[in-house]
Order: structure tokens, then sequence, then C-alpha cells
């Protein structure tokens, strides 16, 4: 069900109109307080996760003192972040661009030229966490990313097998975990098609 926006404020943006929806996503054109006009996911805009066409990011820079345009990040580990996400998806000699650029995964247009949007939208990187994509099939930005662990980013993989475990469908070292079950039996139990609670054949 579609929820109206036009004529509401997010943060300095105020809904103009619907714009193109692109696959699932619904966007709007925004307005921001300094006049330029751009398109938003709506969900960035409900969750608060797009305050401002980037200009917010900008003013953040001015009254730190810093005239770099990446905020005086550069070398950060959050700008390699930043950096690295563009090279799988736009550099073909990268070794990891079939995975990402190759199979037509992107950057979206808020990130693509600026760090600035990119630090607005998902802060700093917190220590011990990658940026991970929520739906492994979609595009790099604000609301299909979050900073997650190593363990919760390998849980999200394409590969990985999906199994249903008291009604909840997760990935099977999560069942491991939820059910005590050792791994190599639920294994063995699904390449054999056996109930993977009990070890009965279905």
């Amino acid at each position: 069900m579609l929820i109206e926006l036009t004529g509401k404020t997010f943060g300095r943006l105020t809904v103009l109109a619907r714009a193109e929806k692109r696959g699932k996503r619904i966007f709007w054109l925004c307005r921001c307080e300094c006049g330029k006009e751009v398109e938003v996911a709506a969900s960035s805009l409900r969750c608060g996760d797009t305050k401002s066409c980037g200009c917010l990011a900008k003013e953040t820079r001015s009254q730190n003192g810093s005239n770099s345009a990446t905020h005086g990040m550069k070398g950060t580990v959050t700008y390699s972040v930043w950096g690295c996400m563009k090279t799988r998806c736009l550099n073909p000699k990268s070794r990891t661009y079939s995975y990402y650029g190759g199979r037509g995964i992107r950057v979206c247009p808020r990130w693509l030229d600026s760090f600035e949007n990119f630090l607005e939208d998902m802060g700093e990187s917190p220590d011990g966490m990658t940026l991970d994509r929520i739906n492994g099939d979609g595009d790099y930005e604000p609301s299909n990313c979050r900073w997650a662990t190593m363990t919760e980013q390998n849980r999200n993989r394409r590969d990985n097998r999906m199994v249903i475990f008291n009604g909840e469908t997760m990935c099977v070292a999560a069942m491991v975990e939820k059910s005590g079950i050792n791994r190599g039996t639920i294994r063995y139990r699904l390449d054999h098609g056996l109930n993977l609670v009990t070890g009965e054949r279905q």
C-alpha cells in the first residue's frame, strides 16, 4: 500500500511528488531547504536515513574546520570502504567485479561521487564491522546497507543454504546456535531429505 508523502517534510527535505519507481522501491522527488531537488527512496525518508541533499554534511565539514571534500577523512577506514565499494562495482579489473558490477550491482547516484553523502547516511565504520547489503541482490544505497559483523555478513551471503526452524527462515549456522544440533548433522539431514530436528524421513 502506497503511503502518500507529498507535502511532508523530513529533515531539510520537503516531498514534492512521487518519482519514477525503481524495481520494487518507491522514490519521491524532494526539495531541500537549500533549493536543490533530489530523488530519495521512501524508506530512506521515513527512517530518517536521508535528511538533506548533502548540504548538511557540507555544513558539518565547515563547522569542523575542514575544507576537504572528504571531511578530512581520506585514509580512514570509512573512506577506504567507500572506495572499495565503488571499485568492485565499477572496475572490471577488480578481482571481485564479477560478483558485484558484473552481475548488475550498482552504487546509488547519491553515493557514487560524494563521500560526504555516504558518510552522512552511514556514519563512520564501527570497529570490527563491514559494509553489508541487506538484500544481496540489491544496490549499494542507504535503505539497503548497514554496518555488520563478519558473522552477520557471512550469514547474509547469497550462497548460504537456508532452512526453516521453528517457523523461521535462517541459515544453517543460525540453526546450529538455536537448536544445538551439530552442523554436520543438519547438512546430512538436508542432503538426505530428513527432518532437520528429529532426523526422521519425511
